[in-house]
């Protein structure tokens, strides 16, 4: 069976769920065809020029990008721009591009974390949770003869139900005695009428979202054997838990600010950084946040922390962040997100193994900070 690009979507769906993007945002497929055969993958944090010309001299079928290729609604396709001639270049050797941008920033395991992890703290809580557009999840108990147990699994998993975070056809099931008494126009599978019977059966139960349930009920109704189905079916509390904007946490123990300064600069291989606040600071509790933060440094603020590290800070931010008393480190967009992709490598391998789908995956090492400091 040959792989496609929506094998790998479904993929990286699980590793960035969609509905952790913001409203902003454009995550997902941004050129090509669900349908093309994928053989080799190279991940990137643009699609730039450089990096599509080598792509596809490299014979490359799926680039995945952090960023959108296309963040904005374009009136036309023009082969005299940058992105014209890149879309064009992307139809005519049919490499698929998709992205996961700020949906694989708030993602348990993504962008913040990896920063987070990079530079050596612990105790991760999300600064800001995202989980607004999460669907509505239910948990779904069936009863069921023990006979028909397997059935009833096949039946729900083929439903939707049983995923949990990145694993799916998860379930759990329990033996005991049910009991039931058959009314006369009753057309029972087992038992007799007007008496009480007592059969072994299993209790089964699995998650599933809201939209899924109708079309599961459906589903059991065709392979169980009662006339009459026992189900249930409960509203589950959201996972409040892992997934949002930024990432607060602690490092090991209370350093100087120049020295966290230092094991940053040395964790990321950066030779420069920009910081502002007190320099006699001491640092326990920080503040990440990917890419660009300053829409973040209220959230900063609010957690208490006495450091916060991020990328595309503006002076304004700067001069609040040391009247407040706190200090900021500018690691530059660049140097925030690109060490990324090697975590993201190893998390498409392991999806791909769980599937059996063996593809090349490369990462591009034509990206360079577009910055230069004199």
């Amino acid at each position: 069976m040959d792989i496609t690009v929506s094998h790998l979507i479904r993929i990286m769906n699980e590793i960035a769920p969609p509905f952790l993007s913001e409203s902003w945002d454009n995550s997902g497929l941004q050129v090509g065809d669900r349908n093309w055969t994928v053989k080799k993958i190279c991940l990137a944090l643009d699609a730039t020029t450089d990096v599509v010309e080598r792509a596809v001299k490299d014979n490359i079928d799926l680039l995945i990008t952090h960023h959108p290729l296309i963040f904005k609604s374009i009136k036309a396709i023009d082969l005299q721009t940058p992105l014209g001639r890149i879309i064009n270049l992307c139809l005519n050797h049919k490499l698929a591009v998709f992205s996961a941008h700020t949906n694989y920033d708030s993602a348990t395991g993504g962008v913040n974390d990896a920063l987070a992890e990079k530079i050596g703290l612990t105790r991760l809580l999300p600064l800001c949770q995202t989980r607004s557009d999460k669907p509505e999840t239910y948990k779904f108990i069936v009863y069921v003869p023990k006979d028909y147990k397997d059935q009833i699994l096949e039946s729900l998993f083929q439903s939707g139900c049983g995923n949990i975070g990145n694993y799916s056809s998860c379930s759990f099931s329990v033996e005991g005695t049910g009991t039931f008494k058959p009314g006369e126009t009753s057309n029972p599978s087992t038992g007799s009428k007007g008496m009480l019977n007592h059969v072994e059966e299993v209790r089964i139960e699995a998650v599933i979202e809201k939209d899924k349930i109708a079309q599961t009920i459906l589903n059991v109704n065709k392979v169980h054997p009662y006339e009459t189905v026992a189900y249930d079916i409960y509203p589950l509390v959201p996972d409040m838990s892992g997934e949002g904007l930024g990432r607060i946490g602690e490092l090991p123990q209370t350093i100087s600010f120049q020295s966290f300064v230092s094991t940053i600069k040395a964790n990321l291989n950066i030779k420069t950084v920009k910081t502002a606040g007190p320099m006699n600071q001491q640092i326990r509790k920080v503040v990440v946040c990917s890419g660009s933060g300053g829409s973040l440094i209220d959230r900063f603020f609010q957690s208490g922390a006495d450091c916060y590290v991020s990328g595309d800070l503006h002076y304004h931010d700067a001069k609040l962040i040391a009247e407040n008393g706190k200090t900021m480190i500018d690691i530059g967009h660049f140097s925030s997100e690109h060490m990324v992709l090697d975590v993201l490598k190893h998390k498409l391998l392991n999806g791909m193994t769980e599937k059996k789908i063996n593809i090349d995956i490369t990462c591009s090492d034509l990206e360079k900070d577009p910055f230069h400091y004199m």
